[in-house]
């Protein structure tokens, strides 16, 4: 309810960037955040410390004074032992607090051109559609996609009418929980218990996807002025980093298909922008403390040599590292 408070008292301005810094990745978090100022310095950009430490906050802080942000500490969440607020509570919270039309925005997606934001904006303010995402996947049916909330504009009246007529939030779903109307609206799309929008362990939808389907059905559905792949894909509008909130380089498997091979380059890229992504000046104040708990991934050529046997194209790399040097 404190968060709520804060959002509603300071979330005021369309457009509104909101970004969610994670414990462990706060560096991920300040190169995301200069990104968006370098992109529209005059947006207005809101940061979420979601169960940081104490260090890590003051880090932040000091890090940010340079830039004219807006920081809000969420504190350790009742029941959860310490750990952060899951990331689909969160939008919940924002979703439930704000009026206006913001963009949520991954500690690890860095945007490179406002403009295509701006016409995103535009579009929403319209009315006509519940939310807009820069990545989606195809799903089972054919005419439907599901977004992914990596970078993810959001109009919140409409996003409230989808949750109250069909008693969802923004958190991943099951088949079974879900009420009577969303289900036959669900089978209605061609959906059911065993279609599910797509194939993933745990949940029948992940975040959003089950308001993002039947907000289709409602005639308001996601806007997408572009569809890039979820997995790591470098373009000119917004970049995103996956697997970075717990990095991981993982293992090539023995022996392995393209699927496998895929997210082994997924997880590999994912690490090695964290642990670059140190070398930015405003982030040397990570470095020593975040290198002390990951001494795996502190070794670059290391991990530019793992890079290369995943099968990742020297050209890459170096493109890679181009990006994250950028915008200082």
């Amino acid at each position: 309810m404190a968060l709520q408070l804060k959002l509603w008292n300071c979330i005021k301005h369309d457009g509104s960037r909101v970004l969610v810094a994670m414990p462990g990745c706060c560096h991920m978090a300040i190169a995301s955040t200069e990104f968006l100022k370098s992109s529209d310095p005059g947006c207005n950009v809101y940061v979420i410390l979601n169960g940081v430490t104490a260090w890590e906050a003051k880090q932040f802080k000091q890090s940010m004074t340079a830039h004219n942000v807006r920081v809000i500490q969420l504190q350790a969440w009742p029941g959860l032992n310490g750990a952060p607020l899951p990331h689909c509570k969160v939008l919940n919270i924002l979703i439930m607090s704000c009026s206006c039309v913001f963009w949520a925005v991954d500690h690890d997606c860095f945007v490179l051109n406002n403009a295509l934001l701006l016409q995103t904006e535009r579009q929403l303010l319209h009315g006509r559609n519940v939310a807009a995402s820069l990545f989606s996947s195809p799903t089972s049916i054919n005419h439907v996609n599901k977004p992914h909330t990596f970078l993810v504009c959001i109009n919140p009246p409409l996003m409230r009418k989808v949750f109250s007529k069909y008693h969802i939030s923004a958190c991943p779903t099951q088949w079974a929980t879900l009420s009577s109307e969303a289900r036959k609206c669900l089978l209605s799309l061609g959906f059911s218990e065993d279609m599910k929008p797509e194939p993933r362990a745990g949940c029948w939808a992940d975040t959003l996807a089950t308001a993002a389907l039947l907000a289709y059905q409602e005639g308001t559905p996601y806007y997408f002025p572009r569809s890039y792949p979820p997995g790591f894909h470098l373009n000119q509008v917004a970049i995103h980093f996956g697997n970075t909130s717990n990095p991981e380089f993982s293992p090539l498997p023995a022996p392995y298909d393209d699927q496998a091979l895929a997210r082994v380059r997924y997880s590999r890229i994912g690490a090695y922008a964290w642990r670059m992504l140190l070398e930015r000046p405003s982030c040397f104040g990570f470095k020593e403390k975040y290198l002390s708990r990951r001494p795996d991934l502190s070794d670059q050529e290391k991990l530019e040599c793992g890079l290369r046997d995943a099968k990742v194209p020297q050209s890459l790399i170096s493109d890679i590292k181009s990006l994250i040097s950028s915008r200082l």
